[in-house]
């Protein structure tokens, strides 16, 4: 594979039992997700609709919805096993449920405009930073604010297409309208937040 080709999916979270064991051993490795995902939450906090990319088994939307009066959230996954984790999670709260996948185009359609969009270690699924100011450019129209969560890549490190610098990220937001882009670290993340 080329650093110009999609790195391919390793991983098919389509699959129910690979999935469930991903959500079985993904906290128990990154402890410090908790404190992310608080974080998170508190950057939406105002936010009366929310929508979430590759929302997993519902830990974000489980710590944004918990702390934040949310009205409407729209959990977008490519997976219906973690959407299914989704709903059994956050039954108690005012959800949606939308299969589809951002590496796509009009993958938008089914969706409205929002307060806000997350993303928590999703952005890297499109499997090719090459194909995030497209990304950007079709989040613009949806929301006024944009949170991304990755990986920090460390200079040195092997520059890999789902790598995404934080760098690279804040240009591609810039370029795609938005005014404003901070970004904070925990641990080995960044949080990106685009307004």
């Amino acid at each position: 594979m080329t650093d110009e080709e999609d790195a391919p999916l390793t991983v098919d979270f389509r699959i129910p039992e690979v999935a469930a064991q991903w959500a079985a051993e993904a906290e128990g490795k990154r402890p410090w997700r908790k404190e992310v995902r608080q974080r998170i939450a508190e950057l939406v906090d105002g936010a009366r609709t929310i929508l979430e990319l590759g929302p997993g088994p519902g830990w974000l939307a489980e710590a944004i919805l918990t702390r934040n009066a949310v009205e409407r959230y729209t959990l977008f996954d490519f997976a219906p096993p973690f959407l299914d984790m989704c709903r059994a999670r956050l039954a108690q709260f005012p959800c949606e449920y939308v299969v589809g996948d951002f590496r796509h185009a009009g993958w938008t359609a089914p969706l409205g405009t929002y307060d806000a969009i997350v993303a928590m270690q999703a952005v890297h699924e499109i499997r090719h930073r090459r194909h995030i100011p497209r990304l950007c450019r079709e989040l613009r129209p949806l929301a006024s604010r944009v949170i991304v969560c990755e990986h920090i890549w460390r200079a040195g490190e092997p520059l890999k297409p789902i790598t995404i610098p934080e760098d690279f990220c804040r240009d591609a937001f810039l370029a795609a309208g938005f005014a404003n882009v901070t970004v904070e670290q925990i641990e080995n993340l960044y949080i990106l937040n685009a307004t």
